[in-house]
């Protein structure tokens, strides 16, 4: 059995939850600012060949944080691993955040929440594929096979699973054009009415951010700079963002500076939420780190 403890076990809740909630909130504040005062814009564009190598270093990431799950929980079932990792990725990625947004964003009333559910559908088949695609490749030896197989699963992802997933949702909401919201009214500059909600479901990826550092704590290199380091690119690798703005820099066809702003505000945000993921796991600590952890 495994006598490692409870993931959350050495943490004092208070400070947790504090942690979890500024954290999230000061991320989403970086993303704020650039869009709402700088007025830099979202990404906009699609470039197949960087979401293929960006998926595929998604998956090189995940299958390591499935092993730092494997270890962390070794005396329980392998269902609980691919659980773990999938709440792990859901919850970094927003999901159930996505999906509220969505629907309060929406102008037609009830049906509003209803497209707001639907559009979780696809974010969370994509998920479950991913995830059981990254237990597969962890079934594979350390080495050779294991990234060749993390190479052929994130090209399936992004090459044959998302855009198929795409096009089924494009099937379905045609035939249910009638019933979904032809438009909506959350338009810049936002106002309270959108940034209170906006600001209270950060909870959910600051919350996937945690989990993941519980997971993986024990896993990072032990010099101060280098642990923040590694977690940072961790988390950037886990949300596709790590090569992001420099691949679409590169690929798009409009304006590279414009590309590398619209990205690079969504990987500064990023980083920022790992950074005080680190600090605010330590500060929850019931016992004072040492040192050198």
């Amino acid at each position: 059995m495994n006598d490692a403890p409870n993931l959350f076990s050495t943490v004092r809740w208070p400070r947790l939850l504090v942690a979890i909630c500024a954290a999230g909130m000061l991320a989403l504040t970086v993303h704020v600012v650039a869009v709402q005062w700088l007025h830099v814009p979202n990404p906009t564009f699609h470039s197949l060949p960087a979401e293929a190598l960006n998926t595929v270093v998604m998956v090189c990431a995940a299958a390591w944080l499935y092993g730092c799950i494997r270890l962390q929980q070794s005396g329980r079932s392998a269902v609980l691993h691919v659980i773990v990792l999938f709440a792990a990725l859901a919850c970094l990625n927003a999901t159930v955040r996505n999906a509220f947004m969505t629907g309060y964003c929406s102008t037609t009333t009830p049906l509003r929440w209803l497209f707001g559910a639907m559009s979780s559908i696809r974010p969370l088949i994509y998920l479950a594929i991913a995830t059981a695609s990254i237990a597969g490749v962890c079934r594979f030896r350390q080495g050779g096979p294991r990234l060749a197989a993390a190479v052929v699963a994130g090209l399936l992802l992004a090459l044959v699973v998302s855009p198929g997933l795409a096009l089924s949702e494009q099937a379905i909401y045609a035939q249910l054009a009638h019933l979904l919201p032809s438009a909506g009214w959350c338009k810049l500059p936002y106002g309270a009415d959108v940034m209170i909600p906006a600001y209270l479901t950060t909870f959910e990826p600051a919350l996937g951010c945690f989990l993941c550092i519980a997971i993986v704590w024990q896993q990072l290199p032990t010099r101060p700079l280098m642990r923040i380091g590694s977690f940072v690119v961790l988390v950037l690798a886990l949300k596709k963002q790590l090569l992001a703005p420099f691949l679409y820099a590169l690929l798009t066809p409009g304006s590279a500076v414009d590309a590398l702003a619209s990205m690079g505000q969504l990987v500064l945000s990023t980083a920022l939420l790992a950074l005080l993921t680190v600090w605010g796991w330590r500060w929850a600590q019931r016992t004072r780190l040492p040192r050198h952890a």
